[in-house]
């Protein structure tokens, strides 16, 4: 096992076999053909085929040259996939933007993928079908757990609290 310093992190690396940058180019073009990625997990994964600083930098630089490699269009899929199949909230997707290394310029251009009205009836119903499954009756425990529940899945506290008087009231 080999440890090498990635301009994100110091990542081990256990290379099977170690490529040249031209025959890593076919292999790594195939991995972000597949789906978009960020820099960092390329990086990574060039770096576990056992390249060096400068190769792993010219691959980076074909990538982005041949449009394999987009950074707004990977934040972009990001959200939308975050937002629409796990249906996750703003501030978790951006946290996750940020793991990845998105500029926060990025990240708001993102950000905009997402429409207010299907993200606050997004919010809504998830917080509607956590109200049905639980079997407590007081009101302050119900907003109390789907208060939790929202804001872990990156809800903003302002637009919870919205949602949940709003389902009450309705009750």
């Amino acid at each position: 096992m080999e440890l090498v310093y990635c301009r994100t992190k110091t990542v081990s690396i256990i290379a099977d076999q170690v490529y040249t940058v031209k025959q890593a180019l076919p292999k790594i073009a195939a991995y972000c053909a597949y789906q978009e990625r960020s820099h960092v997990e390329v990086e990574e994964k060039l770096y576990g085929y056992g390249l060096d600083e400068d190769q792993v930098m010219e691959a980076i630089q074909w990538l982005r040259e041949e449009n394999f490699l987009n950074e707004e269009r990977f934040a972009r899929a990001y959200t939308r996939g975050k937002f629409n199949g796990n249906r996750w909230g703003k501030i978790k997707i951006r946290q996750g933007l940020r793991q990845k290394q998105i500029t926060d310029r990025l990240a708001d251009m993102a950000m905009e993928e997402i429409d207010t009205d299907e993200y606050y009836e997004v919010l809504k119903n998830l917080i509607r079908k956590k109200m049905d499954g639980l079997k407590e009756t007081n009101h302050y425990k119900i907003r109390a757990k789907c208060f939790n529940y929202a804001a872990g899945k990156g809800f903003e506290s302002s637009l919870i609290n919205e949602a949940i008087s709003d389902l009450l009231a309705d009750r």
